[in-house]
């Protein structure tokens, strides 16, 4: 057990910092991969449109092949030390036998000492490289456990998550219209309104469509009848109640 597991030691110190940095360039090509993925879905009309498929199928290919090659070096890592132990163990288990029978001492003697070492060795190494390859992966994964670990702790606020979850949704009822008035909107950290003194009645049953061009705040008009965004001025009212709050 401890030569065979101070083998294994010697070999992960070997290569830890190969792993580490293999890991490192994987994690930035796998950014790199959905950030390509991303660009070319989102803007899929353009792209079609511009034959230029190409240009993203390149900004793709690159990221992904290095991903996919940082993959299997991590792989081959994990796994070559087994066999590179067995040939070990085994062949100095044979180096053994062919020197005893070699110098004439008693082989038969140490038949049995020897069987126990390859029997041991036969059912150690299956374990031991399992603990290895463990070991290895979280080595090379290491970058991705960090930016999760980010993430789980981003909100710091945990009361406020707290409160989302106990927050009780009122059912908004629309009877006749809703009405939005003199609705004016601001991002936070911004002075310049997206939304300036709006005035809007939306009839129940009733189809509506929101027309400008980019930038014209649209997506922003839409949010704040959804409820997903709170005005800075102005009021929404329905046939029975005024919405003050956002509704998520």
């Amino acid at each position: 057990i401890v030569i065979l597991g101070g083998a294994y030691v010697l070999i992960y110190k070997l290569v830890q910092k190969k792993l580490y940095d293999i890991g490192q360039r994987r994690f930035k090509t796998n950014a790199e991969r959905f950030k390509a993925i991303n660009e070319a879905f989102g803007g899929i009309k353009q792209l079609k449109l511009q034959r230029c498929e190409k240009v993203f199928i390149k900004n793709y290919s690159k990221p992904s092949f290095e991903n996919a090659k940082h993959h299997v070096t991590s792989q081959i890592i994990s796994h070559i030390p087994r066999y590179i132990m067995e040939i070990i163990a085994f062949g100095g288990i044979i180096v053994v036998v062919l020197y005893l029978l070699v110098t004439g001492r008693g082989f038969q003697e140490f038949l049995p000492l020897i069987g126990l070492y390859a029997f041991a060795t036969y059912r150690l190494m299956p374990a031991l490289q399992v603990i290895f390859r463990g070991v290895t992966h979280v080595r090379f994964n290491v970058h991705a456990l960090g930016a999760l670990y980010e993430d789980m702790h981003s909100f710091k606020d945990e009361s406020y998550l707290s409160s989302l979850y106990k927050k009780k949704i009122e059912p908004l009822f629309l009877r006749k219209e809703l009405k939005l008035e003199r609705i004016t909107f601001s991002y936070p950290g911004t002075n310049k309104p997206v939304i300036d003194d709006l005035n809007i009645k939306i009839y129940v049953n009733t189809s509506i469509a929101l027309v400008g061009e980019t930038g014209a705040g649209k997506t922003t008009i839409a949010d704040l009848i959804l409820g997903l965004l709170r005005t800075s001025k102005g009021k929404m009212f329905t046939l029975r109640s005024f919405m003050s709050k956002p509704m998520v």
